[in-house]
């Protein structure tokens, strides 16, 4: 009787043990597709990973579903609605008790069963007004679900960075791993950030046009067209903060870990291919940071233009104040454009440098339809030439990298180095010329035109 109560209980020992090894290597196998799919952007592996914690009827319930989770939003990302929708709802019906998933799961699946296709067609058929209001009721239905989605996500995150976190103090986690967590909560906090900012931002946008024109100043319709901007605008520059800090962590990983490599390597633990590598991940790390961080510097340089054309007198044209208008501050108007000129160059530069073509025809997509509006500010003044053939050179640059021709891009680029100061002092005259004269006298007036005029021109 003793012996079977022995081989009982050495019976289910075994059992234990072999259930916790099947625990861990699901848990393995977990981390291995996250990487997979979220750092190496390689989603069959991902799948093929998540499809195998999926096939162990004894893993732990809560990784098989998240593997569950993440194999949908693998299938979203490849276009495969269908599979993904499945995914989700098995999440939905078999795992109650994981109250996050869940939720997260229901938001994926209302975003798939929305029927976008019958309300954009209903929308083309209804007033402007109208068809805006129901755009924008779309796009905050896709906001409040992207924020059920993020808050889930960054709540999961806060947990596996803690649990990591506590497994590195005790020494039974590299640190490498561990900042890899820490990457991973800071982009979720970023993009639940940046979900609740434009669950707000529509908010607004749907209560002020709902309320409909404010009364009695006069210029109802410019500012209803530079709301309507303005909160576009705003919605872009929130997911263009959530990038930049989800670039800025992804950089100063990808930093530590080549400062580490150098380490290694000097004392003879690793080879120098390995080196280059990790050399080259934060190179083109910190090259996405930067330019992240530019792109949200030219939008707040816009809305913040587009925030003050709101609150005084605007031109004829809604959300573009006249440079050459006293009214319309053209100080502050050039101040702003040249701001946003010189992160232009910044950006562009950046990705020539690069040899990104891509980045840079998008740099160029968003910025020159602006400079050429402003260059119709500039009629009549030492500038516009200037910034006529600084736009034409621009034109040459957009058409050699459509082109391939990185090289004949980077070298036109680099040439507005030294001219750019001069561009710059012709702008800034403009836009001080016309409101020193407002008001005085003819022959004084007179006088400052010519003094104006001769101001050094040439080729940007």
């Amino acid at each position: 009787m003793r012996r079977a109560s022995i081989l009982v209980t050495g019976v289910l020992a075994l059992v234990a043990f072999a259930a916790a090894a099947r625990g861990e290597e699901a848990s393995v196998l977990l981390e291995a597709g996250v990487y997979a799919q979220d750092v190496a952007g390689d989603l069959d592996k991902a799948i093929e990973t998540y499809q195998k914690i999926v096939a162990d009827d004894a893993a732990n319930r809560r990784i098989v579903a998240e593997a569950r989770f993440r194999l949908g939003k693998c299938y979203l990302a490849r276009g495969d609605r269908q599979k993904a929708q499945e995914q989700f709802q098995a999440v939905v019906a078999r795992y109650a008790d994981q109250q996050q998933l869940v939720a997260a799961a229901r938001a994926e699946l209302a975003r798939l069963e929305q029927p976008a296709v019958a309300l954009a067609a209903a929308a083309a058929a209804l007033p402007s007004s109208e068809a805006r209001l129901t755009d924008l009721r779309l796009r905050l239905a896709d906001a409040r679900a992207e924020l059920t989605t993020m808050e889930a996500e960054m709540a999961m995150e806060k947990d596996a960075f803690a649990a990591k976190k506590g497994a590195a103090d005790v020494g039974r986690l590299d640190s490498e791993t561990l900042e890899r967590a820490q990457v991973d909560l800071a982009r979720a906090s970023a993009s639940s950030k940046a979900a609740r900012q434009k669950v707000d931002i529509l908010t607004q946008e749907i209560a002020r046009l709902e309320a409909g024109p404010a009364q009695g100043t006069g210029r109802e319709p410019e500012s209803a067209a530079i709301a309507t901007q303005l909160a576009d605008l705003r919605v872009r520059l929130a997911d263009a903060q959530a990038e930049s800090a989800t670039k800025e962590a992804e950089r100063d990983f990808e930093v530590k870990a080549r400062d580490r490599a150098k380490q290694l390597v000097d004392a003879g633990a690793l080879d120098a291919e390995s080196l280059a590598r990790a050399q080259l991940s934060a190179v083109r790390t910190s090259a996405e940071s930067e330019s992240a961080r530019q792109k949200v510097q030219m939008l707040t340089a816009e809305v913040a233009r587009l925030e003050a054309a709101l609150k005084g007198p605007v031109s004829a044209a809604p959300g573009r104040a006249n440079l050459l208008d006293a009214n319309s501050r053209p100080e502050a108007a050039a101040g702003n454009m040249l701001g946003m000129m010189a992160s232009m160059f910044a950006a562009l530069r950046d990705a020539v440098d690069r040899g990104d073509a891509k980045a840079g025809l998008d740099v160029l997509a968003a910025f020159l339809p602006r400079l050429e509006s402003f260059r119709e500010d500039l009629k009549g003044t030492d500038a516009y030439g200037p910034v006529g053939m600084a736009i034409e050179q621009l034109r040459l640059v957009e058409k050699a990298l459509r082109e391939g021709n990185v090289e004949q891009a980077k070298s036109l680029v680099h040439a507005f180095d030294a001219s750019g100061p001069q561009l710059a002092d012709l702008v800034k005259a403009a836009a001080k010329g016309p409101a020193a004269d407002k008001g005085k006298p003819a022959a004084e007036g007179a006088a400052a035109t010519p003094a104006r005029s001769a101001a050094p021109g040439g080729n940007p």
